[in-house]
C-alpha cells in the first residue's frame, strides 16, 4: 500500500466521527470512528496512531453530548412538571424564561456539533497530507 492510500485511510477514520450527522443515534459518531479503526489500524502504524486520536476524541465528545442530553431531559421535565403540576399556570400565558433555557440548551448542541465536525474535518485534511493529528482538549484514554 502506499503513502497516498495510508493517508487517505487515516482521513476517512477521522471522518468517521462525523457520521452522527447522517445517523441520528447517540454515539454514532463514537461506534463510526472505533469500526474503522478497528478494520483499518493493522494496515499501517500511522493508521493506528490517527484511529487513536480519532477514537480519544470522539469519546470526548460523546460525552459532552450525554451530558447535554441529560441536560435537556431535565429542561423538559422540570417544563413538564410545572406546566402540569403548578396551581397558577395559565394555558395562554407566555413564559419566556422556559423558552429561553430551551433555546440556550439548543444553542449548546449546535455548538458541539460544531466543535465536532470543524475538528474531525481538520483531523482528516491533515492526516491526508500526512501529518499526524492531536486533537485539543483530547483525553487520552486508547493508547
Amino acid at each position: 500500500m502506499d503513502a497516498r492510500q495510508i493517508h487517505t485511510r487515516a482521513a476517512i477514520v477521522h471522518l468517521g466521527g462525523l457520521i452522527g450527522w447522517v445517523i441520528p443515534f447517540s454515539f454514532a459518531n463514537l461506534i463510526g470512528v472505533l469500526v474503522l479503526w478497528l478494520l483499518l489500524r493493522k494496515d499501517d502504524s500511522f493508521i493506528d496512531d490517527q484511529g487513536k486520536e480519532a477514537v480519544n476524541f470522539q469519546i470526548l465528545v460523546s460525552l459532552i453530548f450525554l451530558v447535554l442530553g441529560i441536560l435537556g431531559g431535565a429542561l423538559i421535565m422540570r417544563h413538564l412538571i410545572d406546566f402540569t403540576w403548578r396551581d397558577g399556570f395559565l394555558p395562554g400565558r407566555w413564559y419566556w424564561w422556559r423558552v429561553a433555557d430551551v433555546g440556550i440548551w439548543g444553542i449548546l448542541w449546535k455548538l458541539a456539533n460544531l466543535f465536532n465536525f470543524i475538528f474531525c474535518v481538520m483531523a482528516a485534511i491533515r492526516a491526508g497530507q500526512g501529518i499526524a493529528y492531536r486533537y485539543p482538549l483530547s483525553v487520552r484514554i486508547v493508547r
